[in-house]
């Protein structure tokens, strides 16, 4: 937004800005409910991704799969996707400097369990020159952390040798780094 107002675009900052702010009213509004529908945390998703995505010379390409899927009827505790995906624009896009980057949000559903993958095509956790932050410290994700925290309320509903979210590397086939797909389960409530 601050670009568009520093190269005189006044119409592309308006129409982003209003989108900010879309985008915090929605998070202030769904922080204080212990359930939202699916359908409004992917709203919110397509929302922040479509800012994100401002920053890159090239912009990225995002797409959320959810066939056969209520959205509507189906609730889930608000903001659990969103640091996963912010992890994949910030660690794993951004550091791939004006390459054509991509983020896959599946979602499927099983038994009461949300089963959703964000992958996306970006430097992996494996690059070396992505574990430290400029100072050289390396740092802990605090959004996943809290995520991990939020859904032991809910581990109940999952099996006992079942793990809430799973981290893996992609690998090319010539051994590189080629991104990270993360996959969380989430117990639901249907409507």
């Amino acid at each position: 937004i601050n670009r568009f107002i520093l190269t005189n675009e006044a119409a592309k900052a308006a129409d982003h800005l209003t989108k900010f702010a879309k985008l915090i009213r929605i998070i202030l509004h769904q922080s204080g409910k212990p359930l939202i529908p699916l359908e409004d945390e992917l709203y919110c998703l397509q929302l922040y991704m479509d800012l994100e995505a401002l920053r890159f010379e090239i912009p990225f390409r995002y797409e959320i799969i959810c066939d056969g899927i209520n959205t509507s009827s189906v609730m889930i505790p608000s903001l659990l996707i969103q640091p996963f995906v912010e992890n994949a624009i910030w660690h794993g896009l951004h550091p791939k400097e004006n390459r054509n980057g991509n983020i896959s949000i599946d979602l499927t559903l099983h038994n009461e369990i949300l089963h959703c993958s964000i992958c996306d095509n970006g430097v992996g956790r494996i690059n070396p020159t992505r574990l430290k932050e400029d100072n050289g410290i390396v740092r802990k994700s605090l959004g996943i952390e809290l995520t991990q925290r939020r859904l032991q309320l809910f581990e109940s509903s999952l099996k006992q040798d079942e793990a809430a979210i799973v981290i893996n590397d992609l690998i090319n086939e010539a051994g590189q780094s080629a991104g990270t797909c993360v996959h969380i389960k989430i117990p639901v409530k249907s409507v």
